[in-house]
């Protein structure tokens, strides 16, 4: 009887470890791409880090993100895991920021930005940052139209501080009348 009941007992926990785990599937990165920011974050507390490159394959590693690239209708995108010790703390679907490169002073750039298209509002003012995600030097010059995947952070200071993009791509330029009568508009700080 003993013998029965262990047996039972063991089947039980093995039927429910198959349970738990067949709930815990990930959708593909495409899909999960597609997830709104609740969706991130109920997944988010489902998975971990190991979870992630199963289903996802390996990421690229940057300090605590890990990276998954997603080529979406032409324009790559990331998702990006914000990891702690294995664990998810946070996913997120990169944004994309519309840029125009409008002054340079003293060595430093200032840009015009926004989510939806290209800017010339002076108020949305920023630092250009220098590099990207990973280190590399962004090459651009005063007139430039450069579209940033980034985290969608942005400091709120005057000018803003731009978060480094995990990618960027020169779209196009500027006319010089363009630039001087957005650069009229600016007040530097």
């Amino acid at each position: 009887m003993k013998r029965v009941l262990s047996v039972f007992i063991a089947l039980v926990i093995v039927m429910t470890c198959i349970s738990a785990c067949s709930k815990t599937k990930l959708p593909d990165l495409e899909s999960a791409s597609r997830y709104s920011d609740e969706q991130l974050i109920e997944l988010s507390k489902t998975v971990d880090e190991n979870n992630l490159i199963k289903a996802w394959g390996e990421p690229i590693v940057v300090d605590n993100e890990r990276l998954w690239t997603l080529d979406l209708t032409g324009q790559t995108k990331y998702m990006v895991a914000y990891i702690e010790n294995g664990k998810v703390i946070s996913l997120n679907v990169s944004q994309t920021l519309f840029i125009n490169v409008v002054k340079e002073e003293n060595g430093v750039m200032y840009c015009i930005f926004d989510w939806n298209n290209y800017s010339t509002d002076a108020r949305n003012l920023a630092f250009m940052p220098t590099q990207d995600r990973f280190g590399n030097a962004l090459s651009c010059e005063v007139g430039d139209q450069i579209v940033f995947e980034s985290d969608g952070m942005v400091a709120e200071t005057y000018p803003a501080q731009l978060a480094a993009p995990y990618s960027y791509t020169i779209m196009g330029h500027l006319s010089d009348s363009e630039i001087t009568d957005i650069a009229m508009n600016i007040e530097l700080p």
